[in-house]
């Protein structure tokens, strides 16, 4: 059931991998894995920020992150990971709300669609 747990929970998760994260890309660049533009591969990185789970999330990844290739730019990536880590917990809870909003506006979901799958807490952070 999607309730404010499961959203503190995600957001907590999603932190502390940008934690971890950054200190994998820093191993990299420190044991010189990069190639001549800065780019690494790191398969599990770059699976994990391209997942829908993080959509709410504001960082920049076009530039950085290549889901195809499963490469990173290494020095610019850390930079947004620091950003999502020094980040307000409630602003993250907000941010995510709003995209939840969207993401099910735009696909018609309404509350009584999703009332027995969620709290009534949820639901109404979500359309408020």
């Amino acid at each position: 059931m999607l309730d404010m747990n499961y959203v503190n929970s995600l957001i907590d998760k999603h932190q502390i991998k940008a934690a971890e994260h950054i200190k994998q890309l820093e191993g990299k660049v420190a044991n010189n894995q990069l190639n001549e533009h800065g780019w690494v591969y790191c398969e599990d990185i770059a699976s994990y920020w391209s997942h829908s789970e993080v959509m709410y999330i504001p960082f920049t990844t076009i530039g950085y992150l290549d889901f195809l290739s499963k490469q990173i730019h290494a020095q610019s990536f850390i930079n947004e990971l620091r950003k999502i880590v020094s980040m307000d917990k409630n602003e993250l809870e907000k941010l995510y709300f709003e995209n939840t909003f969207s993401y099910w506006k735009h696909r018609n979901i309404t509350r009584s669609i999703v009332n027995d799958k969620a709290s009534e807490e949820f639901l109404d952070r979500v359309f408020k």
